[in-house]
């Protein structure tokens, strides 16, 4: 397994059913037609919930989810192509994502004071699982339906509803008008199991700061090399597996 799908295994593993409604190839979404017969991307209706998840503005919020019996909160903050993305990974405990488009996305392991580097050329929404919610959304195959309005936490949302042809899978994706279409809410069914996100105390007010690495990365932090990190997950502790003996 190459270092990029290792973590984007890690990462996305408590996050499954948030892409699980909303991934695979199927046939043709509504709303969603071939800009020209010689390629495949889309082009999506202004207003629809796939041209909304592609449109997110910036912002800044705590994202608290459950799936199963775990529930976790972390802050999630997005400007423009850069995220700062806070979630447990087990075995790593709390976790801090920085992806930075055509520079290293940085994993920072706060408790245990390590980072490690990803290389620029890998793609930062393979490891970012808000990322690859917003883009399996908009994947071929999903019928959207906006099925009336709801307020959550004051702001009046739409409310989508999003089946797959042929799958028992639901998904409803709240949009607060008042936030310039931000999703604040989405609730997941994959069979007899459920998933739910809701974005707490969102502001779209971003700075650069607030999804850059801290500036004293190099000196409070210790950098783990990609093996040192892939052992972590080898030896199933947050420490590197000792190495094999002769």
């Amino acid at each position: 397994m190459t270092t990029r799908l290792a973590v984007a295994a890690v990462l996305t593993a408590v996050v499954a059913l948030m892409t699980a409604c909303t991934s695979g190839p199927v046939a043709g979404p509504s709303g969603n037609q071939p800009s020209n017969a010689n390629t495949a991307a889309p082009v999506f209706e202004p207003g629809s919930a796939p041209f909304i998840a592609l449109n997110q503005p910036d912002y800044r919020a705590l994202v608290t989810v459950t799936t199963g019996p775990l529930t976790y909160t972390g802050e999630v903050a997005r400007k423009g192509d850069r995220w700062k993305v806070e979630l447990p990974i087990p075995p790593l405990k709390n976790s801090v994502l920085y992806v930075r488009p055509g520079e290293p996305t940085i994993l920072l392991l706060p408790e245990t004071k390590r980072y490690v580097e990803f290389p620029a050329d890998q793609a930062g929404s393979v490891v970012n699982p808000m990322a690859l919610t917003l883009e399996g959304l908009t994947k071929p195959g999903i019928k959207f339906e906006q099925v009336g309005t709801e307020t959550i936490d004051g702001h009046s949302c739409a409310k989508f509803r999003a089946t797959r042809e042929g799958d028992d899978a639901e998904m409803m994706v709240f949009v607060a008008k008042d936030l310039k279409d931000l999703i604040v809410r989405i609730d997941g069914r994959v069979e007899n199991k459920t998933f739910n996100a809701v974005w707490k105390n969102p502001t779209l007010e971003v700075s650069d700061s607030d999804v850059a690495p801290p500036a004293d990365l190099a000196t409070t932090f210790s950098k783990m090399g990609i093996t040192e990190f892939q052992s972590i997950f080898a030896s199933g502790s947050e420490e590197p597996a000792a190495p094999a003996k002769p």
